[in-house]
């Protein structure tokens, strides 16, 4: 699992390049949820990389459906 942190709409410059924004259908599916909660987040491609450019190292998501299992552990 991972930890994220300042879920930002709009790329962040840092001193490894940029860092693409959260795909639309996470940063929706993250809306409403409460401190404890956990959800299965399904994702069609319109949702997720279907606009993105061709994948890198090998990775290729545009025409794939996504699913995320998540649990807000807490909002700082």
């Amino acid at each position: 699992g991972g930890i994220l942190r300042n879920l930002r709409t709009v790329p962040i410059s840092g001193a490894s390049g940029t860092i693409s924004p959260l795909i639309d259908g996470f940063r929706e599916g993250l809306l409403g949820m409460v401190e404890g909660e956990k959800r299965t987040l399904i994702i069609p491609p319109s949702l997720g990389y279907g606009d993105s450019r061709e994948g890198t190292n090998g990775f290729d998501l545009r025409n794939d459906t996504l699913r995320f299992d998540v649990e807000l552990l807490e909002i700082l």
